[in-house]
């Protein structure tokens, strides 16, 4: 379960922390399998003015939390 990340836009690969290969498991502790609730989720907090997102991401050596951006 999760998203496959499998392309950094060139633009921001070197400001992203996400990695081709990363799973992107979790935005803000809710679960996601479609790309379309990451963006959905991102949306909502840029409406609310939030300044990040929480990810829970999986990589081959284990899961880690990372914080998303919200421009």
């Amino acid at each position: 379960m999760g998203v496959l990340v499998t392309l950094i836009d060139p633009a921001f690969a070197s400001r992203m922390l996400l990695q081709r290969g990363d799973v992107i498991v979790q935005i803000n502790q809710k679960d996601v399998w479609l790309p379309s609730q990451i963006k959905t989720a991102y949306d909502a907090a840029k409406a609310a003015k939030q300044p990040q997102l929480l990810m829970l991401i999986e990589r081959a050596d284990g899961f880690r939390f990372m914080m998303l951006p919200v421009k």
